[in-house]
């Protein structure tokens, strides 16, 4: 028998394929000598088989196709014929093979597959798809897919049925330990709603021996169960097909030995028959895999009746060779293991391909982190009349303090910002690096006093993997990020003194080591520290190192606090009125002079960031564009200049102290 696609693919008529022998159309020559055996053998089945051919059309064109064979069996269960169903695959083989030449055309390997293909990070979300994926699932764009969760895209069910949150987790569990998911009828989901039959596929992406993510293939598989299905209904439609198998066909006794090899395994491995046959299997493996294949291989005849794996065999030229077998286990009438049978299929090159994809995506992957570590640090300039911006005020002594930035900022010398809470250090900082040689390179900042002490010094400078409890990788450390530009190292008389002496080696010989490592690192940074303490009570009382303080404060810039620069605070007020109006949506269009007085007439221990936060506040609840300060939650201005006298609790203490040990002439007990 002979469909109208047979006749499209091969080119002959029904009336002239009927009667031709299978032979006939397989190539090359050497192949024919095989066939009857492996049609005897095909006769002998009960299970179906697959291969890829090399056939001939009447045209005298080469064509590669995908054939599967069914054997047909009567009432009385014997084989009186064959149907095979063949698929045309040369344009796919094309396209690989070009794709195979030029590995700088990774793209081209997923748009002209025939195979859908897409990537997954470990959330589940697409980072890549190919146009055979969109087709497949009716989307127009890989926007439409990029980011979203596949997993509740197009995995609603399984198969059976069952939904897709309830299947055993012990397939995921695989995934996360680097192995390889084949599902063989998985139901996939379109964008329009409608569901289809897929031969699917997924392979683990490792970096630094970590899964980070996977690749997914996928075939709609529809046209073939239609036909399968169709097959099972009518033997007349079976016997309208015919299939010869260049899949690698095997058989083997118990202990392993193959005791039979189509010429395919030739072809593929480079061994003739007579090679292999009464050898086991395992002899044909990497030498490292080779027990624990045969290992595997018992375990498994002691349980179970069919079994699939992908397995690494050794051509005769020492190529590696990847093979996905799909093994049947023979059993005498006893129920004794006799053997096996099966077939397997050539995925080397598949397997080539996704590698290079792999290392493709894990190569943008370390690109895209190591932009990620620089661009946190990007900051944009800062500009006033000097090309400072955000830094407002009109203040002689802010003028004093940009004028110093600008004579400092050139230079490469390390410098101290003193000032209060409050006061801006920090844009002072970006100020002087913006102004720098060093502008075009990352300023890394570090808030010394947010970071818990056994923290600090692998977030200054980084450790190495297994360093302490929780170090699973290499992680590099903030003055490693700033190699060649500037480090801003805010509230620097938090860092403990034992660490100190570490700080003081980067700067004066311009190397570390990270935390349990024992390389010694170069690095080229300039350090802009920051404090609001007397760094000179702290090396009084030990708490700072004399000798650091002495390189740190090579240069110093003395922030000066809002109430020594009262005439800012109209600007000030104006800005934060109008940012914070904008971010909320509400339209303040005027101050009162008295707001304006009773502002400049607080002390502002919060300095700058005191006034913001109250000026957002006052934005938040203030009606008919009149900016409104409650200034009952204020002490009176009178007060304010009392409360500015009052005595710390700390030098209260001591003062009390200090005066009873004077009562007692400083004798506590005793004589």
């Amino acid at each position: 028998a002979w469909n109208p696609a047979a006749e499209k693919i091969f080119g002959y008529t029904k009336e002239q394929a009927l009667g031709k022998h299978a032979k006939d159309l397989i190539i090359p020559e050497s192949a024919k000598a095989q066939v009857d055996v492996v049609w005897a053998e095909l006769l002998a089945k009960k299970g179906g088989t697959r291969s890829i051919n090399e056939n001939n059309t009447k045209d005298g064109q080469n064509i590669t196709c995908d054939w599967y064979n069914t054997p047909l069996v009567d009432e009385k269960g014997q084989v009186f014929g064959v149907t095979s169903l063949v698929d045309d695959i040369t344009n796919r083989i094309e396209a690989e093979n070009r794709i195979r030449q030029s590995e700088e055309q990774v793209r081209l390997l997923l748009d002209s597959t025939a195979e859908a293909i897409y990537g997954l990070d470990l959330k589940g979300n697409c980072n890549l798809v190919n146009q055979a994926c969109l087709d497949f699932l009716g989307y127009k764009s890989t926007e439409d897919l990029l980011g979203k969760n596949m997993h509740s895209l197009i995995h609603h069910t399984y198969p059976d049925g069952s939904p897709f949150h309830q299947k055993d987790c012990q397939i995921y569990q695989s995934f996360i330990q680097g192995e390889q998911i084949h599902v063989n009828d998985e139901v996939l989901w379109r964008a329009d709603g409608t569901s289809f039959p897929a031969e699917y596929w997924s392979f683990p992406i490792f970096q630094e021996g970590h899964v980070i993510g996977s690749v997914v293939t996928f075939l709609d598989i529809t046209d073939r169960k239609q036909i399968e299905d169709a097959l099972n209904d009518s033997e007349e439609k079976h016997r309208n097909l015919v299939e010869t198998s260049q899949d690698l066909i095997f058989k083997s006794d118990s202990a392993g030995r193959f005791t039979y090899l189509n010429p395919a395994w030739e072809k593929t491995l480079g061994y003739k028959e007579d090679e292999m046959l009464g050898r086991v299997f395992s002899e044909f493996k990497p030498p490292e895999q080779a027990t624990k294949g045969l290992n595997k291989f018992k375990s498994i005849l002691a349980g179970q009746n069919t079994f699939g794996h992908e397995a690494i065999y050794l051509s005769k030229s020492g190529e590696d060779v990847h093979l996905v077998f799909n093994v049947q286990i023979l059993k005498d009438s006893s129920g004794k293991v006799i053997g096996t049978q099966g077939t397997a299929h050539n995925i080397t090159k598949r397997k080539l391909a996704e590698e290079k994809l792999k290392n493709t995506l894990i190569e943008l992957e370390q690109l895209k982190n190591r932009l990620q570590e620089e661009n946190i640090y990007l900051q944009e300039e800062i500009k006033l009349e000097h090309n400072f911006e955000k830094i407002i005020g009109r203040s002689e002594s802010l003028k004093k303090v940009l004028q110093d930035v600008e004579q400092i900022a050139p230079t490469d010398s390390p410098v101290l910002i003193l000032g209060e809470t409050g006061t801006g250090k920090e844009l002072i900082a970006r100020a002087i690096h913006n102004l720098s040689i060093r502008k075009d390179r990352p300023l890394v900042k570090v808030n010394c006093g947010a970071l818990p002490a056994n923290l600090i010094e692998s977030e200054l400078f980084g450790h190495e993997k297994g360093a302490f409890t929780g170090a699973t990788g290499l992680r590099k450390g903030r003055f490693e990020l700033a190699d060649g530009g500037t480090i801003f190292l805010d509230e620097i008389s938090e860092i403990p003194i034992e660490l100190q002496v570490k700080l003081l080696r980067v700067l004066q010989e311009s190397e570390f080591e990270r935390v349990g490592g024992d390389r010694t690192l170069k690095v080229n940074v300039r350090i802009i520290s920051a404090t609001n303490r007397e760094l000179e009570k702290s090396i009084r009382e030990n708490k700072f190192r004399q000798d650091l303080y002495y390189r740190i404060n090579v240069l110093s810039v003395h922030v000066p606090p809002l109430r020594e620069r009262k005439e800012d605070i109209p600007l000030l007020t104006n800005f934060f009125v109008k940012k914070y109006s904008k971010k909320l949506g509400k339209k303040i269009e005027r101050i009162s002079k008295k707001t304006m007085d009773f502002l400049q007439k607080l002390s502002w221990p919060g300095n700058i960031r005191e006034l913001e936060n109250i000026i957002e506040r006052a934005v938040i609840f203030s009606k008919e564009g009149i900016l409104q300060i409650d200034e009952s939650a204020f002490l009176e201005p009178e007060k304010i200049i009392q409360q500015q006298n009052l005595v710390p609790m700390e030098e209260m203490e001591r003062e009390h102290i200090r005066r009873i040990l004077e009562s007692t002439n400083w004798i506590i007990a005793g004589a």
